[in-house]
């Protein structure tokens, strides 16, 4: 009997270590599958350390940097190209382009003075071009045409007229030879008009006082026009005003 007691007991002890073993298996299958699934999941997350995400996070802001210094080079293309030519000529190149620069400025800022005073008697500025070391064209010369001749029968307005041109002639703070010449001109056409204006007014004076003459039909005739002189039409002739 006690066989039978001890062999129950061991059959029992027996099923109970199936039972924790199989309570084992269970639960090793369990966690295996739980692993699986936390490497199936881990497979779609990653993972960085805080080294890493600086090293991102420089990167994009790098990237802003740069689209702002491309922003940038664009806006300053044309200054840099001058610059980089500017580098490339020699010391005495250099100088040379500075020379040309400041004769440009110079003469159109001459041109443009004698065009402003001309008004309607002067025509717009013309150039003579120099190409400068840095292959620019720099201008080194030019004119302006301007009209000198007088109104036909109408001195007041050709002393009118005259008086601009002269200004014209003179409105550079540094006139050239041929713009003193101009102006000269200008001055002996005011002279002469003024001269025949002068004329003009005392006929018109005596003729207030004198008697009238009466032609063959009848009408009348003033002594202005029994002594009028036709003067005769002068056609245009422009001088130039140059740098």
């Amino acid at each position: 009997m006690s066989g039978s007691v001890t062999h129950s007991i061991e059959a029992q002890r027996y099923t109970q270590d199936r039972n924790v073993y199989a309570t084992s298996v269970e639960s090793s299958t369990s966690d295996e599958s739980s692993a699986v699934s936390i490497r199936s999941s881990s497979d779609y997350t990653v993972s960085i350390s805080e080294e890493a995400q600086a090293l991102l996070d420089d990167d994009k802001a790098n990237a802003g940097d740069q689209n702002e210094k491309s922003s940038a080079d664009a806006v300053d293309k044309s200054t840099s190209t001058d610059a980089d030519s500017s580098n490339e000529l020699s010391e005495d190149e250099q100088n040379k382009v500075a020379e040309l620069k400041s004769r440009d400025q110079e003469v159109r800022t001459h041109e443009q003075a004698h065009a402003s005073a001309g008004g309607q008697y002067a025509g717009s500025p013309s150039y003579d071009y120099e190409q400068g070391p840095d292959g620019k064209r720099y201008a080194v010369g030019g004119e302006v045409q301007i009209d000198v001749s007088p109104i036909p029968n109408n001195a007041q307005a050709t002393i009118d007229k005259m008086k601009q041109v002269y200004r014209a002639a003179l409105a550079p703070s540094e006139p050239s030879a041929a713009d003193r010449a101009v102006a000269r001109e200008a001055q002996a056409n005011i002279t002469e008009a003024s001269s025949q204006l002068l004329k003009e007014n005392s006929l018109l004076s005596e003729n207030s006082t004198a008697p009238s003459s009466t032609s063959r039909d009848g009408s009348v005739l003033s002594d202005t026009a029994l002594n009028q002189t036709d003067s005769g039409s002068l056609s245009r002739r422009p001088l130039s005003l140059t740098a």
